[in-house]
């Protein structure tokens, strides 16, 4: 280990001083945590047991309605990728699939529209 020598005579002192406990960091002040882990155990499990998908700002409404706990969106990106959730961009499918005659009739008139240069339609 690469330590200079005052960090081991401190760490030396305070495991004399303290014994193991000595060790460890102290705890440090700053804002406590507005969630608890109860909170994020039910949002995992109301996307596992739910048929649709919810993004982080959808469950950032969600938690605060049915937990009144408020997290902004980038907060609960940040909590559920700690835990080993990954999020990906939902895509938007097409419901049905194709005609595949329809697709290749829409193709022959796109040619056919090309070839032609600019169709123009008038009605008299």
């Amino acid at each position: 280990m690469n330590w200079a020598a005052n960090t081991v005579r401190r760490s030396l002192q305070m495991w004399v001083l303290k014994g193991e406990e000595g060790l460890w960091d102290a705890p440090r002040s700053g804002r406590k945590k507005m969630w608890q882990e109860a909170d994020i155990q039910y949002l995992e499990e109301r996307c596992a047991l739910d048929q649709r998908t919810y993004n982080s700002k959808q469950l950032s409404v969600l938690l605060k309605q049915e937990r009144q706990v408020e997290l902004s969106p980038a907060q609960i990106r940040k909590i559920l990728k700690k835990k080993g959730l990954k999020w990906k961009r939902t895509k938007t499918v097409q419901r049905t699939h194709p005609n595949p005659e329809q697709k290749q009739a829409k193709k022959a008139d796109e040619r056919d529209i090309k070839n032609q240069g600019r169709l123009v339609v008038c009605s008299a």
